[in-house]
């Protein structure tokens, strides 16, 4: 397979209707980079999402361990179910970052400059 350099420079444009000039080999480049960033952080989420599940999980059967006098295990309860919703909001808020960046990465004109508005 005979390679040019025209072949390397130059690639088919992925919106048409935003632009009159193909995208360059580093275009591209760029646009996955920022797709594997975009990722790399909802693996952050739900891996925030997981450590508060398990916390949660923990912490529910902590008053079968080390039971409390005080309040009988209320506290363990109540602090295991909070870090449980937590984790769920965080993992609703991580999929849903995701899913906004990811539509504005395939969605950005070529060229386009970063508004700002993160």
């Amino acid at each position: 397979m005979d390679v040019t350099q025209d072949s390397l420079r130059l690639a088919p444009k992925p919106h048409p209707e935003h632009s009159d000039e193909p995208l360059i080999l580093r275009d591209h480049l760029a646009i996955d980079r920022t797709t594997l960033a975009n990722e790399r952080t909802l693996l952050a989420y739900v891996r925030t999402a997981l450590a508060l599940f398990i916390t949660g999980f923990s912490a529910l059967h902590l008053p079968a361990l080390h039971p409390n006098p005080l309040f009988g295990g209320l506290i363990y309860e109540l602090g295991g179910w909070l870090f449980i919703a937590a984790g769920a909001v965080v993992l609703v808020a991580g999929y849903a970052r995701y899913r906004q960046f990811r539509t504005r990465i395939l969605t950005r004109p070529a060229g386009a400059a970063d508004d700002g508005d993160r």
